[in-house]
């Protein structure tokens, strides 16, 4: 089996990079973006932009309520990685420890208001939140919704950009910008947004 210097075969490595180049391009951030800055990764999964982020000399801690998927991937990996396990509601850190929180999955589910507080609290003043692939409603909530409809959907027909960006300020955050990406082949449409403290 052809092996990356790192010892995950180049097929895994491939599949790897592209999920990181997704993960960049969803939350509208280069690595330049990052550099010199002290990052918090939300809702990491299996720890990969992480990772990556090390290769290009960024130190991110990670962190994510669930371990599985990180312990799967960093067995294999071979370079320990920060790693906190957290609820995102409730970040064990310290006000104003982070320049960047970084999120490819949006905190906008029924605890929305907690995550925006707590990520505004652990960043510095100037600090971004960036959140990725965010999947909105341009239309806003649709008060009708079945019962047996799935979370996912769910929070597709409850939040338009105008409710992400209005409860973004409610939590302090002084300015906001999004970019709506084409629908995918579902028809769901996802935003990415950045805000600044």
């Amino acid at each position: 089996m052809d092996e990356s210097p790192r010892g995950i075969s180049k097929k895994r490595q491939a599949v790897l990079d592209e999920a990181v180049s997704r993960y960049l391009e969803g939350t509208r951030t280069t690595w330049e973006d990052l550099r010199g800055k002290s990052v918090l990764d939300i809702a990491v999964d299996d720890g990969a932009f992480a990772d990556a982020a090390r290769q290009q000399g960024i130190d991110v801690v990670s962190m994510d309520i669930r371990r599985r998927e990180w312990n799967r991937f960093h067995r294999h990996a071979g370079e320990k990685q920060p790693f906190v396990q957290a609820d995102a509601a409730t970040l064990p850190f310290a006000e104003a420890t982070f320049d960047v929180v970084i999120s490819h999955a949006g905190p906008f589910d029924g605890r929305s208001d907690d995550v925006f507080r707590e990520a505004y609290r652990v960043l510095k003043p100037g600090g971004e939140l960036r959140v990725g692939r965010v999947p909105i409603n341009p239309e806003g909530p649709i008060p009708d919704l079945p019962e047996d409809l799935d979370e996912r959907m769910a929070a597709v027909r409850q939040h338009s950009q105008k409710y992400v960006v209005e409860l973004s300020k409610k939590m302090g955050f002084s300015d906001v910008e999004y970019t709506e990406h084409p629908a995918d082949a579902n028809g769901m449409i996802y935003c990415s947004f950045v805000f600044r403290k």
